[in-house]
């Protein structure tokens, strides 16, 4: 008769006691299977941002307004890298050694443009900054309106846009893929120049030799002036991927008359924490954000700036705030 030794017993009792856990087991990872699907599916909390990835527009159409790419676009503006590969345009003013990066000609602000490639899908963003001169090129701009695809606009607007573009068809030249996804914002001038890359990329079907679609370009801009007086035959046709987000606080953003491509949605930021209605903190972006998300669950839709009413309006309340001086910033 054979003899079960203790290290056979043993190993065997070891054996029955993982067999009768195994149902337990396999409970345990379904269970954390479902708590980690549950937990992507569940918004973001706030302050958080979705990473600047392939994932951000996997299923979110580019003509409609989603919050969690507007709040990418906010950090990207703010200067985020989200760990894509940058490349950074334009020189310093030397007449303003305090601004940002400027164009050693007209004004024209710097930008940056980068790039992640995942598997078929290449995200590019572009970074368009804005004037840090209140009074300047940007500005005296406005006093001339040029033709661009079908509108009137501004003229120093057009050639921001002109500029980055040239630049943007040799870097998707070099960097692009068949599935592009490409993320265009910027701030006040910047923002500008992002609505009038909207307009010519509905015009364009391809860009660096890649063919693109409006479908793939998303664009949200903030504190954007008026770009445009009219169209010029155009029809209307509408630039539904262009989102602009203004606090109607902000003096500056009725200044010029005309008006933005896409859709404009209003909030309001009239104590900002550094007394800077303008130059807003992601912070403040973010609670924007959240404003124009809680609005559109409302059913509200976008508000153009009514440039007659508003402007008078943000001209008294300006100088209520902040004293004549504040109207410079």
């Amino acid at each position: 008769m054979a003899t079960t030794t203790r290290t056979e017993k043993t190993g065997q009792a070891r054996a029955a006691r993982m067999g009768s856990n195994k149902p337990r087991i396999r409970s345990v990872l379904l269970a954390l299977a479902m708590m980690a699907g549950i937990a992507a599916a569940m918004p973001l909390r706030a302050g958080a941002t979705a990473p600047l990835n392939a994932a951000l527009f996997e299923g979110n159409a580019s003509h409609v307004f989603h919050g969690d790419i507007a709040r990418a676009a906010a950090k990207v503006e703010k200067g985020e890298s989200f760990g894509l590969a940058w490349r950074e345009y334009g020189r310093k003013n030397p007449w303003n050694t305090g601004s940002k990066s400027f164009d050693e000609f007209f004004g024209l602000p710097g930008f940056k443009i980068g790039h992640v490639t995942e598997g078929a899908t290449t995200v590019i963003a572009v970074r368009l900054a804005g004037t840090s001169t209140q009074i300047g090129t940007a500005y005296l701009s406005y006093l001339a309106y040029l033709p661009y695809h079908g509108y009137l606009v501004h003229a120093g607007f057009k050639a921001y846009a002109d500029r980055v573009w040239a630049e943007l068809d040799a870097f998707i030249a070099e960097h692009g893929s068949t599935n592009i996804k490409l993320l265009i914002t910027g701030h006040s001038m910047g923002a500008a120049c992002a609505n009038l890359l909207g307009l010519r990329l509905a015009d364009e079907s391809s860009i660096g030799g890649w063919a693109i679609d409006a479908a793939d370009v998303y664009i949200y801009g903030f504190e954007s002036p008026a770009v445009h007086i009219g169209a010029l035959g155009r029809g209307g046709k509408p630039i539904a991927n262009v989102f602009n987000a203004v606090n109607t606080a902000d003096f500056l953003i009725h200044i010029a008359p005309g008006q933005r491509f896409g859709a404009t949605y209003r909030f309001l930021c009239d104590q900002p924490a550094k007394g800077d209605w303008h130059n807003l903190s992601y912070e403040e972006y973010e609670a924007g954000i959240a404003a124009i998300e809680a609005a559109i669950a409302r059913g509200e839709g976008p508000a153009e700036i009514r440039w007659a009413g508003d402007f008078a309006n943000a001209l008294g309340e300006s100088v209520i705030r902040h004293g004549v001086g504040g109207l410079l910033g």
